[in-house]
């Protein structure tokens, strides 16, 4: 299998290819099922979208990565807010894993976006995997979680030199994230069904 690739921005019709990609990929590995794939629909739509950080790995005409970017917002207190990026989802083919293109859709993001003006990024994730392209402890920055809570997955890096310096507060990605499992249900019916973790039959409700 070639294991030649690029990076380019999604495209329109990309869409319903990288929504089933990211259904695989997230499938039963933190929840029973996912909900990647709809944050990820809805993102398209919202005013967090940023069109330029909504990425694409093709190899041969197929694809077999994706990640993006939102804007997001620290509250620094006094209602003041500090506009940020929120990193992720980030998904990669079963087949394609361990082959460099998480890391390549990671590195041309954190680029584009430091070309496009952002400030800093923050995410949650691996900080094993995270930590190897700039991304510390959030705590570092002195910027917790929405609930004022730290811990190792959340993170953020600076895109421009000092740019949190004196950035500190809450973090609050996008109302696109909050989706409840009914809405995950009707919009999964668009898919191919698919046993969840811990389901006792196949039967849909």
């Amino acid at each position: 299998m070639c294991d030649c690739f690029v990076v380019r921005p999604e495209r329109e019709q990309d869409r319903e290819r990288v929504e089933r990609l990211i259904r695989g990929a997230f499938w039963d590995v933190y929840r029973p099922g996912c909900n990647e794939h709809l944050i990820v629909h809805r993102m398209r739509g919202s005013a967090c979208f940023v069109p330029e950080l909504n990425v694409v790995a093709e190899s041969d005409g197929r694809i077999v990565g994706h990640a993006i970017c939102s804007r997001a917002q620290v509250e620094t207190g006094c209602d003041k807010r500090f506009e940020v990026l929120c990193f992720g989802p980030l998904a990669v083919s079963s087949e394609f894993r361990c082959r460099g293109i998480g890391s390549a859709l990671i590195e041309y993001l954190i680029g584009e976006a430091g070309r496009m003006g952002f400030r800093a990024m923050v995410l949650f994730g691996n900080p094993d995997y995270y930590g190897k392209f700039g991304f510390r402890d959030a705590r570092h920055f002195g910027i917790t979680t929405s609930s004022g809570e730290n811990f190792a997955a959340f993170m953020a890096m600076e895109l421009k030199e000092e740019a949190l310096k004196d950035v500190s507060g809450r973090f609050f990605e996008d109302a696109v994230f909050h989706v409840t499992d009914e809405e995950t249900e009707r919009f999964d019916r668009r898919f191919p069904f698919r046993k969840k973790r811990g389901a006792q039959d196949n039967e849909r409700f």
